[in-house]
C-alpha cells in the first residue's frame, strides 16, 4: 500500500517517515496539513462584547511526535504555531464499562500572520471550517502592525532584564 509507506511506527503510533519529513514538495505538505487540519482540527474564535479572542486553528491527536512532525512541517511554510497538553489521560464509565483515554495534544496556530498564510498555502477543503477561517481573519483590526507570541516574550524577558526601569 503506497500510503503507509508515507509513515513509520514508533511505540505503537503511527508517525510520518523520514520521506515525508524531507520532502520539500509544497503540494504533497500542504497536502497532509490540509487533512490532518479537515480530519482532527478545529478553527475557533470567542466573541465577548462584539470582542474577538482566542482565535485559532487546533489539530488535535494522542501521538505528541507526530503533531511535533506537522509543527516542522508548518516551520517549512512560515507558519509559527505550539503544542500544548489538551486533556490528560483519565478513565471513564461510558455505558457501564470502564474506559481509558489517552492524553491528547493539541497543535495550536494563532494570530494574524500565522493564519493567513495557513488559509492561502494550506486552506481547508471542509467549507465550514474554510468559511469560519475567513471570518476570523476578517476579525483582526489592521493597524498596520503584527506581532507574534515570541515578541511578547522578548519584551517581557527584556523588561525582567533591565529591572523594570523607566
Amino acid at each position: 500500500n503506497i500510503f503507509l509507506s508515507f509513515f513509520d511506527k514508533e511505540k505503537n503510533n503511527w508517525i510520518f517517515s523520514s520521506k515525508i519529513i524531507k520532502s520539500n514538495n509544497t503540494q504533497l505538505l500542504s497536502a497532509i496539513l490540509r487533512s490532518f487540519a479537515d480530519a482532527d482540527g478545529t478553527v475557533t474564535c470567542t466573541v465577548k462584547n462584539n470582542c474577538h479572542f482566542s482565535r485559532r486553528i487546533a489539530i488535535y491527536n494522542k501521538t505528541k511526535i507526530l503533531l511535533q512532525q506537522l509543527q516542522n512541517i508548518l516551520k517549512k511554510f512560515n507558519i509559527n504555531c505550539s503544542i500544548k497538553i489538551d486533556r490528560t489521560a483519565r478513565q471513564d464509565f461510558i455505558k457501564g464499562q470502564l474506559v481509558n483515554f489517552p492524553t491528547t495534544y493539541s497543535l495550536r496556530i494563532t494570530n494574524y500572520k500565522n493564519l493567513k498564510i495557513f488559509k492561502d498555502k494550506i486552506g481547508f477543503k471542509i467549507k465550514r471550517k474554510s468559511n469560519k477561517l475567513e471570518d476570523i481573519i476578517k476579525s483582526y483590526k489592521h493597524i498596520g502592525r503584527e506581532y507574534q507570541t515570541e515578541d511578547y516574550y522578548k519584551v517581557l524577558s527584556l523588561y525582567k532584564k533591565f529591572n523594570n526601569c523607566r
